[in-house]
């Protein structure tokens, strides 16, 4: 059986190297399954692939991406609250890849128990954390991560970021847009 990528990320000769473009179609796509538990995975995939970059960078070693990203938020070279965002959906991620039958209430928990201290003052985000959806919650809190952490291996890397990355969210009739000016961020 094939596995299906998103188009720009199966052309990729380097998965290294993710375009902010590859990123965001991908996110795409998986926003478009309405799969809560691929989704969860791919954003378990993009924090490690990023943490796991910035840590390369920054010297830090360790087998163990929970270590790294404590490393890195105690040097403060990524907010803790990443660190904390990356300790839940790991804890998913590993309850989901290694039980036949994951707990859906326990994991449902989990997400709503997470409170991370957010510097966000846009009033319609701060609303959207109280929809009902738990996965649309974790993507509430995971694209803004994934951002932050591109822009902090382009910052170490001394990259130019040109682009901007603008995330939507559905829930029952409501959309919610929001832009990520990287291309903005020192």
């Amino acid at each position: 059986m094939k596995k299906k990528l998103s188009k720009s990320m199966s052309n990729r000769p380097n998965s290294s190297e993710i375009s902010l473009q590859d990123l965001m179609d991908d996110l795409k796509y998986v926003q478009k399954l309405r799969d809560g538990r691929i989704m969860i995975l791919k954003f378990h995939l993009y924090l490690e692939h990023f943490i796991n970059e910035i840590a390369k960078e920054k010297g830090v070693v360790s087998r163990n991406i929970i270590d790294k990203s404590k490393t890195l938020s105690n040097q403060k070279v990524i907010d803790n609250e990443i660190h904390k965002l990356l300790k839940l959906i790991n804890k998913i991620r590993n309850k989901l890849v290694h039980t036949l039958k994951p707990n859906g209430h326990q994991l449902d928990q989990w997400i709503k128990n997470f409170k991370p201290k957010l510097s966000v003052s846009d009033p319609e985000f701060t609303k959207a954390l109280n929809i009902p959806d738990v996965f649309g919650r974790i993507q509430l809190y995971s694209v803004p991560a994934i951002a932050n952490l591109y822009t902090i291996l382009k910052q170490i890397r001394k990259e130019e970021i040109k682009e901007d990355m603008r995330m939507i969210l559905k829930d029952n009739g409501k959309e919610y847009i929001w832009m990520f000016e990287l291309s903005k961020r020192k």
